[in-house]
Parts: C-alpha cells; sequence; structure tokens
C-alpha cells in the first residue's frame, strides 16, 4: 500500500512540475536551474523520509515496498532534475548563440550601410578633386569589405552548429 501512495505521490510531483511552469519560465535558463535543483532536494528529502520510515516501523520494512519506493523515488525525481538543470544549461547555449548571431547580423548590416555612405562621399570628393578626401574613403571602404567578410566567415560557422 506505501508504495502505491508512493508511486502517487512521485508522479504527482512530476506532473506538478510539467504543467506548473509557462513559456516565459522555460525560456529562461537560471529559472530551470532552480527548479531542477529543488527537484533533486525534493527528491533527497523523499529518500531520507522513506529511510525514516523504513527505520521508524520496521514492520513495513520487511514488505520491502518502502526500500522499492526509496529506490523508484530517488531515482526518478533526481533523474528529472539532472535533466531539468542539464535543460537549463542548453538554453544558456542556445541563447547566447543566437544572441551572437543577431548581433553579427546587425554588425553587417551597419557596414553595409557604411559603405553605401562611403561610397556617395568618395564619388563627392571625385567630383571635388580631392586626393585626400578620396583615399580615405577608399582605405575606409577596403576596412569595410574585411570586415564584412570576416563577420560573414563567422556567421557561416555560426549556421553550421
Amino acid at each position: 500500500m506505501i508504495l502505491y501512495i508512493g508511486l502517487i505521490f512521485v508522479f504527482s510531483i512530476v506532473i506538478f512540475f510539467y504543467f506548473l511552469p509557462n513559456h516565459k519560465f522555460y525560456s529562461r535558463p537560471h529559472y530551470l536551474l532552480l527548479l531542477g535543483f529543488s527537484i533533486c532536494i525534493v527528491a533527497a528529502t523523499f529518500n531520507d523520509l522513506a529511510a525514516l520510515i523504513i527505520g521508524k516501523y520496521p514492520v513495513l520494512s520487511k514488505q520491502h515496498n518502502v526500500a522499492v519506493l526509496q529506490q523508484v523515488s530517488s531515482l526518478s525525481l533526481a533523474a528529472l532534475g539532472g535533466g531539468i538543470i542539464s535543460s537549463a544549461f542548453m538554453i544558456r547555449v542556445q541563447l547566447a548563440h543566437t544572441n551572437r548571431k543577431y548581433i553579427l547580423r546587425e554588425q553587417l548590416d551597419f557596414l553595409k550601410r557604411n559603405n553605401e555612405d562611403l561610397k556617395k562621399e568618395l564619388e563627392q570628393a571625385k567630383i571635388a578633386s580631392n586626393k585626400e578626401l578620396m583615399s580615405y574613403f577608399v582605405g575606409e571602404r577596403v576596412s569595410n569589405k574585411r570586415e564584412v567578410r570576416k563577420i560573414n566567415k563567422e556567421l557561416e560557422m555560426l549556421d553550421k552548429l
């Protein structure tokens, strides 16, 4: 009887932690990390409670139901907590990857707009026959093109991941 009550309790904890959080909760890795640690603490507490029951009521320990309950609870809840903790790390990595790609795309857009502005300025410098400005704008365009190639390489590398 204790085995079934304990299994229902473990199942209800799993269902509770499955349906309780919402999308925003799952998209924040530090919340998941705290949830995983709290589930591991619940598993350890449940394990200690079963050991206390075995010590307090030796008649129940002869039935091996409490020992099985202790093993099932510690394994299943600890595995659930560990899985949630690993999910938190994976979400953190995915967020960092997505943020880096977004920043690189923004830099690329800025450099392309800047390159177009430099091209216009270069045309105006050609009309004014200002050699110093022309060499400056050509140098800036070459520097921008190098940066664009470098960012494109990094974006290609990130897209492969």
